[in-house]
């Protein structure tokens, strides 16, 4: 399964390891405004990180 950041659903991003109800409660709030251009741009959340982001790219299943 593959996850599009600006397009996903609640439980879709929930699938995503890393990302946790609040998280994708942000992600959801954020894209809204500022659409994501790529997977760095999610240090703009609260509580995600270099290391988290690099996580999440090498699950292999997010993308923008």
């Amino acid at each position: 399964m593959r996850v599009d950041i600006n397009k996903a659903t609640m439980e879709q991003l929930l699938a995503i390891t890393q990302i946790g109800q609040v998280r994708a409660e942000a992600i959801i709030e954020y894209r809204a405004t500022n659409p994501f251009r790529d997977l760095y741009e999610l240090s703009a959340i609260r509580g995600i990180g270099q290391k988290r982001i690099d996580a999440i790219i090498s699950e292999g299943v997010a993308y923008c």
